[in-house]
């Protein structure tokens, strides 16, 4: 029989996630009053960049890094993505019926595409 997750580890995932997310936020904060184009780095999802984890029986994505940045525009919109998603993530950290925000996503969804 599997163990229930503690709401405790539950808790303490939701404060790593929004201690990121506020981490990576106050970066962007920092680029733009320096006069910067804001950037920051994801994990690469080449193909090269696939690593099998025996110990959790996944694949998973290596070390290599790859940057988004707004100052080119061929990665603008994948940019501005990503700064939606963290925005919406960060606000589901703080929220207990995640249905309805799943809801809402694939509303925004349809709407975007």
């Amino acid at each position: 029989m599997k163990k229930k997750p503690k709401k405790k580890d539950s808790e303490d995932k939701q404060h790593t996630i929004a201690d990121l997310l506020k981490k990576h936020g106050a970066q962007i904060y920092d680029d733009l009053d320096k006069g910067n184009f804001p950037k920051f780095s994801i994990p690469s999802r080449s193909v090269s960049n696939i690593v099998y984890d025996k110990k959790i029986r996944q694949y998973i994505l290596g070390a290599n890094m790859a940057v988004r940045s707004s100052r080119n525009t061929s990665q603008l919109r994948s940019f501005t993505q990503l700064m939606w998603l963290a925005f919406f993530a960060n606000r589901l950290t703080g929220q207990k019926k995640i249905f309805y925000s799943s809801r809402c996503i694939l509303l925004i969804s349809s709407f975007c595409s």
